[in-house]
C-alpha cells in the first residue's frame, strides 16, 4: 500500500476495484450504483498501470463469481448514465467494463 504519511495509507487501485465490484450488486439506490460504475471505470481506465496489469493484480483480490454478479446487476443504461455524469464518450464505460468481463472469462 502506498504511504501518504506516517498515519494514512492509501489502498492500491486493485483493492478499491474489488470493493466496488462487490458493493455495486448490493446497492439498492440507483444513483449510488451509477456513481460506483463511474468509480469502477475511472479506476480501470485512469490508473497509472496498464489495464492488463491492473486486472491481473485485481484477480488476486476477487473471484470470478463476484464479477459475474456485477455483470448481472448493471446494464447498458446505467453505463450510459455514468458516461453522461462524468463526461466520457458514448460507449467508453461499456467498452472498459466489457473488457473487464472478458478478462474474467465472462
Amino acid at each position: 500500500m502506498p504511504k501518504i504519511s506516517n498515519l494514512i495509507f492509501m489502498p492500491i487501485p486493485e483493492i478499491l476495484l474489488a470493493c466496488k465490484i462487490k458493493a455495486i450488486p448490493g446497492r439498492d439506490t440507483h444513483y449510488k450504483r451509477v456513481k460506483d460504475i463511474c468509480d469502477l471505470y475511472s479506476l480501470l481506465f485512469y490508473t497509472a498501470k496498464s489495464f492488463d496489469k491492473t486486472v491481473n493484480e485485481l484477480k488476486k483480490y476477487i473471484q470470478s463469481d463476484a464479477v459475474i454478479h456485477l455483470k448481472n446487476t448493471i446494464n447498458k443504461e446505467m453505463m450510459e448514465e455514468s458516461e453522461r455524469k462524468i463526461g466520457e464518450p458514448s460507449g467508453s464505460i461499456n467498452t472498459v467494463i466489457g473488457n473487464l468481463f472478458n478478462e474474467f472469462g465472462i
